[in-house]
Parts: structure tokens; C-alpha cells; sequence
């Protein structure tokens, strides 16, 4: 990280105050702590002449910090001075909210699309049987939130979502205990840095094994992770990982200048005693001082080169630099300045890279994927095996070269059966009081799974979900069974028993027999001869048709070749002589304004367990 800034030092470049890390450098040479200069500035610390250094505001712009939460808390604190702040490793996506955070920048990619690409290398494989583990942060919680969302939408169900921070052992307990006994065998780990080391060590020491472990860029190229004990537990991860980008110099700066000028006692001479005094406390550092073997997965240090020289590319306008000619040192340059020449910083560092930052202030997302592998001579390494790019169109984004993968346990891993997984999900959304996806127009098996789900005593459990309205469900009561491998419906009254064939998808009810009647007329309104017309007449003919059917329902196709949501809310009872029906209890209909689409009428409810009145708010946990 020095390295970058003087560099920039010896091209001539003025950098009043930049924080590096937890180091400050301004223009004088004189360091501080960031939250010490942080805090001066929020105090109105006063500064001496000799400080200030011909009167430039003590802080233009703080690069850092490393996690996201302490970002969060440094960004809020310095955003009322609107003083920038450049983050090479927060990724989390609530620091894109410009009007919480509109001074923040970061040389790195938001976890919006780290988490979309998570739910997309998931569904790239077919699992669609996950449990989730996140580290109880804003950087675990956001991410996490983020995958769930975009999991739902794509079809993938997941058995479990369980989180825990640094200091909670318990709650890690339980997470351990719930892989344990879950039945996914695909695990993604949304977890930070410091959340997954104690979750490794976790793993390895109650022996848990054969998991698919999906990571992400916070731990999945983490050198001391990678052992012979983790890889018991790990061996075969995939995760995205931060591009690797070679520095050059960079190696050689961290073993020799980098020690020289941190620990400047290292260079003492001839003096024992003073040496002694100097460097005594960092004996057990020096061990380390030519120890170089992580340096290759140094990917965040590209991070900070590129927000280094995004700040000297914003001092360099706002100084009004030029070649051969030098900057105007005397202008006084204001935080809030730097701000806005960072929105419009555009230019390519020396290996190559583009660095701008978009609307968020953030960069373009593009990951790595790499796989924890072991080599035949028992070393391990994190093998690249495809990749991630945000800036390419949506079917090019993703790019995996399977056959390089080595999995955990040296197989891919199926998924649980998707019918099992609909079950689950359909029982805890019913759970949920509420509108359920599963029963508007449910396919008739899944009807059926849910139908399944029965009580200890053998009867069906009581549910609220919505099903489609039709005249003919206000008409009888209907009874549904499994029958031949389908379903069949009788109406207990006896008038309808619907038409078709039993097989297959099963026989067909009489609210079937509702919309195929609507179909049939619609086809007949179409006004089109079908034996002599092409099909492309009749199509264009549907589009056009309004009419009402003799049961005063009014139909019509929107453009989407749509009809109107109308919805029935119904209710599982049984009545007291054992008899089972769908009792109507409001409607949901999205013709009307939205304040009076959904009506309930909740004293007709009888509730899971046949309770008449239930606490809704425990229902949602």
C-alpha cells in the first residue's frame, strides 16, 4: 500500500492527507491513526501552522477501511464534512445507497451482483436443494439477503438460513449443528473473513465433511485457510474471488521497503542496546520479514493501487496539473471536491485495468472462480476455473470450464428432488398467513403435494391460500383425493364432476371445466372460420375479442394475452361431521384500486390447529 503512494510522491503528485489503511500521510510526512484524524476533524481540532501545511483542510480523503461494517460506521461518521472515503475491500450493497452514503467510493464490486452470481452459479448446476450460513453482519446479512431474493426468483429452495457473528459461540453451535442435520448437501457461505476461520475450525472438529461449500470473495482465497484439516471439511469449494492483478515490484517492496519503513528500528547497526530497546516487541514479527508465499494472493492490493491513483488522478484536475508544467500548489482544495472530481476519475492504471466508478461509486463487477484443489505432491492451491463479468450481456456473464473442477469428495453433487422442495417451501409460505404462489392457479401436483401434508391423526392440516375464483367453486363444496395417479374431484352436491381423462395430470376439476369453457367461447368469438383460416388470423383475432360468458363473467385478453387477476381467499376446514371443504373468506381482485383489492372476512378463519383467533404476527418468523 505504500508502495502506490510513493510512487505517486516521487512523480510529483500532492497527496494532502490520505489515509492508507489505519495510516494517515499527508503532505508534512506526519501519521496518524484514521478514526485520530477522523475525529479531530468532527472535534474542529486545531492545527497548527506547521501542520495544516499552508492551510489545506487537515483531511481530503480517507482510504478505507477493509470490512463493511466498519466502513459503514466511518462513512456516517465523516458524510456530514462530505469528505470522500475510498474502500478497496467493503463490499457490502448498503453502501450504494447514495442518500445514506454520498461520499463513499470503493475500487471494488457491490455484493448485489457477488450475490446474484452466487443464486446463478447455483442454478448453472442444477441445485435447487441449498442450506444458507451467513456471518450476522452488514456485510453477511445484506449479501445474504440479496442471494435469498434472487434464489427465490430463479427456483432454487433453500432448506435452511442460519447466521452467527464473531463473538456469538453458541449461535455457531447451532450452525454447526444445523448443517449437521440438514439434508442439503450444498452449502453457500456468505460469511466474512474473520466468521468463516471460526467455522472452519468448527467443521474440522466435529469431522463434517462431503458439503459443497460455496464461498465468496471475503475468505475463499485465504492461504492459512487452505490445510490439511480444512481441506477435509472444504476440499473442492468453489466461490468468486477478487482478480488477481500482478503489481509489479510489489513482491520485493513487501520483503524488504515495506519492513524498512514500518519497523524503521529493523535497520539499526552496531548499536545492541539501542536495537534492543527499538525492536525487542517485534521479535516475533521479524520471523516473518522474508516470508512471501501469500503474496501471490494479495488480490485487494490492486485494490488499493487503483484507489490511490484514483485520488491522485482527482487531486491532479482539481490542481490543474500539466505536463513538464507542474500543479498549482496553492489552490485550496475542499473535501467536497475531491467528491466530485472522483465521480468523473477515468483512466487505466499500468497493468492494464480501467478504473471509473458508476452511479453507486462503485466498480465493475468481475470475479474469479476458483476451486480448492490439492496437487499430487499434497500441496494445495485455488485453481481458476472460469469466471464472472458484470459488464458483459446477461447469457456471457458466467463462464465455467467444469472439467478443471475437482469437487468435494471428487463428485458433483446432485440435487434433493425438486418435489421434496416444493413440499417445504408451499408448507411454510401456507404457514405464513398470506397470498400463496403456490395455490394462485396452482399446477394440479402441486395441489396434490400439499394435499399431502397431513396432520399426526392422519387428517389434512387446515391452510389459508388463495385459489382462482370461479362460479362453479361457489356452487358445491369440493372434495380432491389422490386417485390413479392423479388428482379427481367430486363436488358433494353432485352437479359437477368435471370431464377428461383421470391420467397423467390427473382427472379435471370443475374449475378446470370453467376456464377451458372460457377458452372454447373465446375461440368461437374470435370470429374466425379455424378450417379455412391460417393461424396467425386467429391470433391476431383472439386479441380482439370482449365478450361475457351466460355466467356474467366478462373476458377479454390484456397485452400480455392475460386475463384479469380475480382471486378467491379460501380456507382448509373440516366440518363437524368430518367432512372437508375450501370455505370462502374474501377475495383479491386487481381491477380494483390497491387499497381494496384484498377483503377478508378473518372471523370465517379457522387457523392451523383449528383455532378460531391466532396471534398473525407469530405466523411470520
Amino acid at each position: 500500500m505504500i508502495f502506490a503512494i510513493e510512487e505517486i510522491n516521487r512523480s510529483g503528485s500532492l497527496l494532502p492527507n490520505v489515509s492508507i489503511g489505519y495510516r494517515i500521510y499527508d503532505t508534512c510526512g506526519s501519521r496518524l491513526s484514521t478514526m485520530s484524524a477522523t475525529i479531530g476533524v468532527m472535534n474542529g481540532q486545531d492545527f497548527g501552522p506547521g501542520d495544516t501545511c499552508n492551510g489545506q483542510p487537515p483531511l481530503h480523503a480517507i482510504i478505507g477501511e477493509s470490512e463493511s461494517s466498519a466502513t459503514v460506521i466511518l462513512s456516517r461518521t465523516t458524510g456530514p464534512f462530505k469528505i470522500p472515503v475510498l474502500s478497496p475491500s467493503a463490499t457490502c450493497e448498503c453502501l450504494s445507497n447514495r442518500k445514506d452514503y454520498p461520499s463513499f467510493f470503493r475500487t471494488i464490486a457491490s455484493d448485489y451482483h457477488q450475490s446474484r452470481a452466487l443464486a446463478y452459479i447455483v442454478k448453472y448446476f442444477g441445485w435447487s436443494w441449498v442450506g444458507a450460513v451467513n456471518s450476522d453482519n452488514d456485510y453477511g446479512n445484506n449479501g445474504m439477503a440479496v442471494f435469498l431474493k434472487i434464489a427465490q426468483e430463479e427456483g432454487i429452495c433453500i432448506e435452511y438460513s442460519v447466521k452467527f457473528y464473531r463473538t456469538e459461540t453458541e449461535k455457531l453451535k447451532k450452525v454447526v449443528d444445523t448443517i449437521k442435520k440438514g439434508t442439503a448437501k450444498v452449502i453457500v457461505a456468505f460469511v466474512s473473513f474473520v466468521e468463516m476461520g471460526l467455522l472452519i475450525d468448527q467443521l474440522s472438529i466435529h469431522n463434517i465433511a462431503g458439503f459443497q461449500i460455496i464461498g465468496v470473495e471475503s475468505w475463499i482465497t485465504t492461504k492459512n485457510y487452505i490445510t490439511p484439516n480444512s481441506f477435509h471439511s472444504l476440499g473442492g469449494s468453489l466461490g468468486f474471488a477478487v482478480r488477481k492483478i500482478n503489481i509489479e515490484g510489489f513482491t520485493d517492496y513487501v520483503i524488504k521497503e515495506f519492513w524498512d519503513t514500518i519497523f524503521p528500528c529493523s535497520q539499526s547497526v552496531g548499536n545492541s542496546s539501542q536495537y534492543a530497546l527499538n525492536c525487542s516487541r517485534y521479535e516475533d514479527l521479524f520471523a516473518l520479514k522474508n516470508y512471501n508465499e501469500d503474496v501471490p494472493e494479495q488480490r485487494y492490493a490492486s485494490n488499493v493501487y487503483k484507489a490511490v491513483y484514483a485520488v491522485a488522478h482527482s487531486l491532479h484536475s482539481l490542481l490543474k496539473c500539466k505536463e513538464q508544467e507542474g500543479c498549482e500548489k496553492r489552490l485550496t482544495i475542499q473535501p467536497q471536491e475531491v467528491v466530485e472530481a472522483l465521480k468523473s476519475v477515468n483512466f487505466t492504471i499500468k497493468m492494464g485495468d480501467h478504473v471509473w466508478f458508476d452511479s453507486t461509486g462503485g466498480a465493475v463487477a468481475q470475479y474469479e472462480v476458483v476451486n480448492w484443489q490439492k496437487d499430487s505432491d499434497g500441496s494445495f492451491q485455488f485453481k481458476s476455473v472460469g469466471y464472472y463479468d458484470a459488464s458483459l450481456p446477461p447469457l456471457q456473464r458466467l463462464v465455467l470450464n467444469t472439467k478443471n473442477i475437482i469437487w468435494a469428495r471428487g463428485q458433483l453433487k446432485q440435487s434433493i428432488a425438486m418435489k421434496r422442495c416444493k413440499m417445504n417451501q408451499s408448507r411454510k409460505r401456507l404457514t405464513q398467513f398470506g397470498i400463496s404462489s403456490f395455490l394462485i392457479n396452482p399446477p394440479q401436483s402441486r395441489f396434490m403435494e400439499l394435499r399431502a401434508d397431513r396432520q399426526s391423526d392422519g387428517r389434512p392440516g387446515e391452510y389459508t391460500g388463495i385459489y382462482p375464483q370461479s362460479p362453479i367453486l361457489s356452487e358445491g363444496r369440493r372434495r380432491v383425493k389422490r386417485w390413479a395417479g392423479g388428482l379427481k374431484t367430486r363436488d358433494q352436491k353432485g352437479d359437477h364432476k368435471g370431464t377428461g381423462h383421470s391420467g397423467g395430470h390427473g382427472g379435471n376439476s370443475g374449475v378446470s371445466s370453467g376456464r377451458r369453457s372460457k377458452g372454447v367461447d373465446a375461440g368461437g368469438h374470435s370470429g374466425v372460420d379455424n378450417h379455412k383460416s391460417t393461424r396467425v388470423k386467429m391470433v391476431e383475432a383472439m386479441k380482439k375479442v370482449n365478450f361475457t360468458t351466460k355466467m356474467g363473467d366478462h373476458v377479454w385478453f390484456d397485452s400480455s394475452g392475460g386475463a384479469v387477476a380475480q382471486y378467491e381467499v379460501v380456507n382448509w376446514q373440516q366440518d363437524s361431521d368430518g367432512s372437508f371443504q375450501f370455505k370462502s373468506v374474501g377475495y383479491y381482485d386487481a381491477s380494483l384500486p390497491p387499497h381494496q383489492r384484498l377483503q377478508l372476512d378473518t372471523k370465517k378463519i379457522i387457523w392451523a390447529g383449528g383455532l378460531l383467533e391466532v396471534n398473525v404476527n407469530n405466523l411470520l418468523l
